[in-house]
């Protein structure tokens, strides 16, 4: 069944809509954050927190911009893989550095 030209007109605009919105989305994520879309991942990992620690991940996943299960996932992966590049690991400092001091500040 094929709908109709105003149903089919308001799925176009939703999805042109949706799309713009995650292109802004995209756009706003630190540069070395990587977007997949199809990825392999398949497995999901239950971790349990305690509030403070739960707090404390939101709290970068704020100041990131990203989801608190990216920022889990990434510091999970990096723990498992380290970075041979020196030069993106000790930038990957300097930021934990700096977002360290502003939680101090803040508190």
């Amino acid at each position: 069944m094929k709908p109709s030209p105003v149903t089919a007109a308001l799925i176009d605009a939703l999805a042109n809509e949706s799309e713009a919105t995650l292109d802004i989305a995209l756009s706003k994520l630190p540069p070395d954050v990587k977007v997949e879309r199809g990825h392999n991942r398949t497995r999901t990992l239950q971790v349990r927190m305690n509030d403070d620690e739960f707090a404390d991940l939101e709290a970068l996943a704020l100041e990131r911009g990203l989801p608190p299960s990216t920022v889990a996932r990434s510091i999970l992966v990096a723990a498992l893989r380290p970075v041979g590049d020196f030069a993106a690991a000790l930038d990957r400092i300097e930021r934990d550095v700096q977002a360290l001091r502003g939680r101090l500040v803040s508190a």
